[in-house]
């Protein structure tokens, strides 16, 4: 790409990269740092023609939330969503892109706000009982044994 002077690289995140949520940290953690690293790359080849994008969807219907919560007031995204976020995202390059766009206010309003009156609001909202005490390990149980997570 850089000989070509152009090109499209499109990581895929979570919004679990900014909004952190309990009983994923190391989920969260690694969705940051593709976070993290596409934002870097994309200053450094700054200028280059190389655009450097990150899709950031929330919860998505595949086997991998199987039986886990669900946050009231959020809706999941289906994995058509998804790529029509990186069809949208080829066609007219953006470094963030959120699935689905309602939870991007949420998620905006959330990040800017005090940690601890962010924290808060996630409570009524079941966001920390997602993956942890709404979890029902029967409906979980075969992609769990399959990848080695709980």
């Amino acid at each position: 790409m850089l000989p070509r002077g152009k090109g499209h690289i499109i990581n895929i995140a979570s919004l679990g990269g900014v909004l952190p949520a309990e009983g994923i940290a190391t989920y969260c953690a690694t969705k940051h740092a593709v976070l993290g690293y596409t934002d870097t790359v994309r200053l450094e080849n700054r200028g280059r023609g190389i655009h450097f994008s990150a899709i950031m969807p929330t919860l998505t219907n595949t086997e991998m939330i199987a039986g886990v919560g669900h946050a009231r007031r959020f809706k999941n995204a289906e994995p058509e969503d998804v790529a029509q976020a990186v069809a949208g995202v080829i066609a007219k390059p953006k470094p963030r892109v959120i699935v689905p766009r309602s939870t991007g206010v949420a998620a905006s309003a959330q990040r800017h706000m005090p940690q601890r009156v962010s924290e808060a609001l996630g409570r009524p909202l079941g966001t920390g009982r997602v993956f942890t005490s709404d979890v029902e390990r029967d409906r979980r149980a075969s992609y769990a044994e399959r990848t080695g997570t709980p």
